[in-house]
């Protein structure tokens, strides 16, 4: 079967504001939610996004990214480069990974109130694979360090966080550091 061009299709598909018959458009799109600011919908509607995609288009698309990220994930694992790295290194990867997750998340719960409160079809429709695009990304943030919690453990002996006062002398006091793998490792299934 032969499939239609995105552009023969994708502008009919997105259209999808109506009239609201039930409630008020103000309760629809709370103005402290939406944000529109005075603009009138019939001006949203012509609103045109930038970036166009289809869902088959994006699955296709992160599928070629997690191939590229899982390959760079299975040669650090083969490497010694974790073992070999100076402790301070180490400080600096778990607060890397323990604050980027956070932004991730954040990002995505703006994705999702656009894709929810955006006054554009055009807009929910962007911010909808944004949402996808920013959770992959926590997910990814997660799930690459994971691995090396116990590692951390075989090679520190420490099963309690590093702190100023019971750390090394040598080692950078990082806010960050006192996260603790044995209680990500309880957590886990």
């Amino acid at each position: 079967m032969a499939l239609l061009e995105r552009a023969a299709w994708y502008d009919i598909a997105r259209t999808t504001n109506w009239t609201p018959t039930y409630v008020a458009e103000s309760d629809l799109f709370p103005e402290v939610m939406a944000g529109a600011q005075g603009v009138p919908m019939e001006v949203w509607e012509t609103y045109d996004e930038p970036y166009k995609t289809s869902y088959p288009e994006y699955v296709r698309i992160q599928r070629d990214k997690d191939a590229g990220a899982y390959s760079v994930k299975a040669a650090l694992e083969r490497s010694r480069m974790f073992e070999n790295a100076d402790p301070g290194w180490l400080s600096i990867l778990k607060a890397h990974y323990g604050a980027i997750a956070l932004g991730e998340y954040a990002a995505m719960s703006a994705e999702a109130r656009m894709a929810r409160f955006g006054r554009a079809p055009g807009m929910r429709n962007m911010a909808t694979f944004g949402m996808l695009d920013e959770n992959r990304h926590g997910q990814l943030q997660l799930y690459f360090p994971h691995d090396y919690c116990q590692r951390i453990v075989s090679l520190t002996g420490r099963t309690r966080p590093i702190t100023p006062t019971n750390g090394p002398r040598s080692l950078p006091a990082v806010p960050s550091t006192t996260y603790s793998c044995r209680a990500a490792r309880s957590r886990s299934p």
